[in-house]
């Protein structure tokens, strides 16, 4: 598996004016493993080396911190409660077990998300057709989105 390294979030922070956290702390991540278990190895990583991406309309959702609440709010975990979300309602609505096959990570615009499929941590996106799975790993499906936001 190939995991984004700290040359990545550099290489990205410079080529498409990302805006990155710093990195969370262990504490969270392992409080977020727990809770929305089972956690993609590879966003753990990711959170070791930055508490979330922004750039533009995309961005991965930070681990709520209570000491920097204002920036992570709108995080991972609300964004995989039922009553806090304000992606796939409908999906959640018609399939009551959806948080529990997938996990939220990622708002890629337009109120869509990306999503870990918690049984392989396949990534998934939505889009106006539905959820659509890539076979991208995290890295992969950051840069490409990146691209997409430098040419929109």
């Amino acid at each position: 598996m190939i995991h984004v390294t700290n040359q990545d979030l550099i290489k990205w922070q410079e080529e498409y004016d990302c805006d990155l956290m710093p990195p969370a702390r262990r504490e969270l991540i392992e409080e977020a493993k727990k809770e929305l278990s089972p956690f993609p190895p590879e966003l753990e990583e990711f959170y070791s080396l930055t508490n979330g991406l922004s750039c533009d309309w995309f961005s991965i959702l930070p681990i709520e911190d209570p000491k920097d609440i204002k920036k992570t709010w709108d995080g991972i975990k609300r964004a995989n409660i039922k009553d806090t979300t304000k992606f796939l309602n409908d999906y959640i609505e018609a399939y009551p077990n959806f948080l529990n096959d997938f996990l939220i990570f990622a708002d890629i615009g337009g109120m869509e998300c990306a999503v870990f499929k918690k049984k392989n941590f396949s990534i998934w996106y939505q889009d106006a057709e539905g959820l659509n799975q890539t076979n991208l790993n995290l890295k992969e499906f950051i840069h490409t989105v990146l691209r997409e936001v430098q040419e929109l």
